[in-house]
Protein backbone atom coordinates (compact mmCIF):
# COMPACT_ATOMS: atom_id res chain seq x y z
CA UNK A 1 0.00 0.00 0.00
CA UNK A 2 1.29 3.06 -0.60
CA UNK A 3 2.51 6.07 1.79
CA UNK A 4 -0.01 8.18 0.47
CA UNK A 5 -3.18 5.87 0.88
CA UNK A 6 -1.80 4.91 4.43
CA UNK A 7 -2.60 9.08 5.05
CA UNK A 8 -5.77 9.09 3.80
CA UNK A 9 -7.39 6.30 5.06
CA UNK A 10 -5.69 7.48 8.67
CA UNK A 11 -7.30 10.65 7.85
CA UNK A 12 -10.90 8.96 6.86
CA UNK A 13 -10.53 7.10 9.96
CA UNK A 14 -9.76 10.33 12.50
CA UNK A 15 -12.91 12.02 11.12
CA UNK A 16 -15.13 9.06 11.72
CA UNK A 17 -13.45 8.57 15.23
CA UNK A 18 -14.28 12.65 15.73
CA UNK A 19 -17.88 12.03 14.21
CA UNK A 20 -18.12 9.78 17.25
CA UNK A 21 -17.02 11.64 19.70
CA UNK A 22 -13.78 10.40 20.78
CA UNK A 23 -10.51 11.98 19.70
CA UNK A 24 -8.20 9.17 21.78
CA UNK A 25 -7.20 7.26 18.50
CA UNK A 26 -6.77 10.27 16.40
CA UNK A 27 -4.39 11.77 19.02
CA UNK A 28 -2.67 8.18 19.37
CA UNK A 29 -1.75 8.15 15.84
CA UNK A 30 0.15 11.83 15.92
CA UNK A 31 -2.35 13.61 13.55
CA UNK A 32 -3.83 16.51 16.13
CA UNK A 33 -2.37 19.59 16.36
CA UNK A 34 -2.80 22.01 19.57
CA UNK A 35 -6.24 24.61 19.18
CA UNK A 36 -5.89 27.92 21.56
CA UNK A 37 -9.83 29.24 22.16
CA UNK A 38 -10.57 32.56 23.49
CA UNK A 39 -14.24 32.78 24.14
CA UNK A 40 -16.97 35.23 25.07
CA UNK A 41 -19.70 33.41 26.25
CA UNK A 42 -21.56 36.84 27.55
CA UNK A 43 -21.94 34.64 30.91
CA UNK A 44 -24.20 32.06 29.02
CA UNK A 45 -24.44 28.46 30.49
CA UNK A 46 -22.58 27.08 27.46
CA UNK A 47 -20.24 23.87 27.39
CA UNK A 48 -17.19 24.11 24.57
CA UNK A 49 -14.49 21.48 23.77
CA UNK A 50 -12.15 21.22 20.77
CA UNK A 51 -10.41 18.82 18.85
CA UNK A 52 -8.22 17.71 15.56
CA UNK A 53 -7.08 15.83 13.17
CA UNK A 54 -5.06 15.99 10.11
CA UNK A 55 -5.89 19.31 9.06
CA UNK A 56 -9.36 19.80 10.46
CA UNK A 57 -10.31 21.58 13.91
CA UNK A 58 -13.38 21.32 15.50
CA UNK A 59 -15.34 22.97 17.90
CA UNK A 60 -18.22 21.61 19.94
CA UNK A 61 -21.11 24.04 21.56
CA UNK A 62 -23.55 22.73 23.99
CA UNK A 63 -26.28 25.10 25.14
CA UNK A 64 -27.21 24.38 28.50
CA UNK A 65 -29.26 27.56 29.27
CA UNK A 66 -32.97 28.08 28.95
CA UNK A 67 -33.02 30.01 25.63
CA UNK A 68 -31.63 30.18 22.33
CA UNK A 69 -28.11 31.30 21.43
CA UNK A 70 -26.28 32.79 18.44
CA UNK A 71 -22.91 31.60 18.00
CA UNK A 72 -19.90 32.71 15.51
CA UNK A 73 -16.44 30.92 15.56
CA UNK A 74 -13.32 32.67 13.81
CA UNK A 75 -10.92 29.64 12.58
CA UNK A 76 -7.25 31.49 12.39
CA UNK A 77 -4.19 29.14 11.72
CA UNK A 78 -1.06 31.10 10.64
CA UNK A 79 -1.21 34.21 8.22
CA UNK A 80 -3.96 33.10 5.76
CA UNK A 81 -7.24 35.11 6.80
CA UNK A 82 -9.65 33.58 9.54
CA UNK A 83 -12.77 31.77 8.53
CA UNK A 84 -15.85 32.21 9.85
CA UNK A 85 -18.72 29.82 10.55
CA UNK A 86 -21.87 30.64 12.58
CA UNK A 87 -24.79 28.70 13.98
CA UNK A 88 -27.78 28.94 16.30
CA UNK A 89 -28.48 26.75 19.27
CA UNK A 90 -31.79 26.17 20.76
CA UNK A 91 -31.60 24.84 24.31
CA UNK A 92 -30.18 21.62 25.74
CA UNK A 93 -28.69 21.37 21.67
CA UNK A 94 -25.31 20.66 20.30
CA UNK A 95 -23.77 21.94 17.62
CA UNK A 96 -20.12 20.85 16.07
CA UNK A 97 -18.52 23.70 13.78
CA UNK A 98 -15.71 22.48 11.44
CA UNK A 99 -13.07 24.36 9.23
CA UNK A 100 -10.37 21.96 6.94
CA UNK A 101 -7.36 24.13 5.86
CA UNK A 102 -5.67 23.39 2.37
CA UNK A 103 -2.65 22.19 4.34
CA UNK A 104 -1.17 20.35 7.24
CA UNK A 105 -2.00 22.26 10.38
CA UNK A 106 0.40 22.65 13.85
CA UNK A 107 -1.30 25.22 15.44
CA UNK A 108 -5.04 26.42 15.27
CA UNK A 109 -6.46 29.87 17.31
CA UNK A 110 -10.53 29.94 17.62
CA UNK A 111 -12.45 33.04 18.53
CA UNK A 112 -15.64 31.99 19.86
CA UNK A 113 -18.62 34.44 20.59
CA UNK A 114 -21.99 33.58 21.73
CA UNK A 115 -24.71 35.77 22.67
CA UNK A 116 -28.74 35.34 23.07
CA UNK A 117 -31.17 35.25 20.58
CA UNK A 118 -33.26 38.21 20.30
CA UNK A 119 -36.84 37.66 20.31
Amino acid sequence: MKNSSIKSMISVLATLILVSGSISIAAAIGSSFPIEISAELHNLDIEVSTSSAANTANISIINKSDQAISCSAHFKAGPESSKAKRSNIEPQQKVVLTHRANRQLTKMRITLECLPVKQ
